[in-house]
């Protein structure tokens, strides 16, 4: 492998533009998700009962490659992207559906963080679920 072509400062440049400010900008949205899809499920190698679908906006699936669909992409990895609506139709009742998108999903959540008995979000689910 050769050196860059880019000069010195230009590789900094482009580390910040192309890595860091996006990191920036995306973390709280990713925290959003990844929060939706595990936390308040059990902890256990179930596929049915530790990973949630999030139903939202078509728009907002698009640009997630339908990983809204989550549980379905866990639970059929080998299914493309893309097939992951059409796959939701026949898992929908056997896995865990937030309903009503993402800043439903995150009230839920909190609510049963911040009860004091650490309610679940579905009978069964780990109360130990780590923040992530």
């Amino acid at each position: 492998m050769g050196r860059s072509s880019l000069p010195r400062s230009s590789r900094g440049s482009a580390l910040v533009i192309c890595w860091l400010i996006p990191r920036l900008l995306g973390e709280p949205i990713q925290r959003i998700v990844r929060v939706a899809e595990h936390v308040g499920c059990e902890e256990s190698p179930d596929l049915l009962n530790n990973t949630r679908t999030t139903l939202t906006y078509g728009w907002l699936n698009a640009i997630a490659w339908q990983m809204p669909y989550h549980a379905e992409h866990h639970l059929f990895p080998n299914v493309p992207f893309h097939q992951l609506p059409a796959l939701h139709r026949p898992v929908a009742s056997k896995i865990i559906v937030e309903p009503h998108g993402y800043l439903a999903g995150q009230r839920d959540i909190i609510t049963m963080l911040r009860s004091p008995h650490k309610g679940q979000i579905r009978p069964g689910s780990s109360t130990a679920t780590p923040m992530l």
